[in-house]
């Protein structure tokens, strides 16, 4: 089998260059695809999650009539399920924002609102500066709305 191969690609010159470039773009196309796929298997289904006992983190959302998943919680709810929780050792909110600010021209940033223990909950330690104090919390934001 090998020696078949050997004498294909060893014959690839002698048969006209625009086949022998499509055999290579072909064989190019196909490991770039191959890579791909495993570079997003290896990062969404083989690699752990970059968090202390990530194999004990849940995520609790709502899904409205139609089964969209990506409906956040309202905050009395998730009052109400953190305090009737038993199960959870602790439990964290928190939701994407897209703000805009104006500066030189309006631009939109990426931000998150959380509640004061996520990091806790996530097992994450600040590089500089220190972790979130209870004054610091943004429920009231959440509750605004």
């Amino acid at each position: 089998m090998s020696g078949d191969l050997w004498n294909a690609v060893r014959s690839l010159p002698r048969v006209r260059r625009v086949a022998t470039l499509a055999v290579i773009a072909t064989i190019g196309v196909v490991l770039g695809g191959v890579t791909m796929i495993f570079g997003l298997v290896n990062a969404v289904l083989l690699r752990p999650l970059p968090y202390p006992d990530a194999d004990r983190l849940v995520t609790v959302r709502l899904n409205d009539r139609a089964g969209d998943p990506r409906l956040f919680m309202p905050l009395p709810l998730f009052e109400q399920l953190s305090s009737c929780v038993r199960s959870a050792e602790q439990m964290a909110a928190f939701r994407y924002e897209a703000p805009d600010v104006e500066g030189d021209q309006w631009q939109v940033v990426q931000a998150a609102v959380a509640t004061v223990n996520l990091c806790e909950v996530l097992g994450a330690r600040p590089v500089l500066g220190r972790h979130f104090l209870p004054d610091d919390d943004v429920i009231s934001l959440l509750r605004a709305e």
